[in-house]
């Protein structure tokens, strides 16, 4: 797309330079076009129509009192996700708040505003420490819920004792899962939903 930033210079007679200043306005509307309203339109000009964001290959930089938006392929999902990044944010990456991953067995997702939402199943015998090493990782949880995973069977219960993060790369459910009569099957089934950063 031509560009001329120096057209028309001040000794430039109009009938040398006017072709070159056609092709200006012709990139300029060439370029609005792409996710905005039609300039001739009196209602909406001006306005965008959505918004298209190219994949970057590193994590921007946030200047102060910034926020950024972006397009960066996540590392779990392996997919062009959008990211939000926030002045101050830790680490080099943002939030990928489009990433997720929709299975019962073993689910995420994230919120813009950076939190993290895990939720998955599990098995607990007696007084049981549940490790869940799969990524993406908390560094602090602030909420655990249990629920038995048949809510009709009366004779089990499912009780959390401590969350645990272990160094960024797993997170830990001590757990009391009970079994109140003895012909019942060792062990209860249940379903965890934890949110932190």
């Amino acid at each position: 797309m031509p560009n001329y930033n120096d057209t028309p210079l001040a000794a430039d007679r109009i009938n040398d330079t006017q072709s070159l200043i056609r092709e200006n306005f012709n990139s300029i509307d060439t370029a609005w076009q792409i996710n905005h309203v039609d300039i001739t339109d009196g209602a909406d000009y001006g306005k965008h129509s959505g918004a298209d964001f190219v994949e970057v290959t590193n994590h921007p930089t946030v200047d102060a009192d910034d926020v950024t938006l972006y397009n960066f392929v996540d590392p779990i999902t392996t997919t062009n996700e959008l990211y939000v990044k926030k002045t101050g944010a830790l680490g080099v990456a943002g939030t990928p708040f489009t990433s997720v991953r929709a299975q019962v067995a073993d689910g995420y997702t994230y919120l813009p505003s950076g939190l993290l939402i895990r939720w998955g199943h599990s098995t607990a015998i007696g007084v049981d420490t549940i490790v869940i090493n799969t990524a993406p990782y908390f560094t602090n949880i602030y909420n655990v819920q249990l629920s038995v995973s048949n809510p009709t069977n009366t004779n089990r219960s499912i009780t959390l004792r401590t969350a645990t993060v272990n160094a960024g790369v797993s997170f830990t459910l001590n757990c009391d899962g009970a079994v109140r009569t003895t012909d019942d099957p060792i062990g209860v089934d249940f379903d965890y939903f934890i949110i932190g950063v």
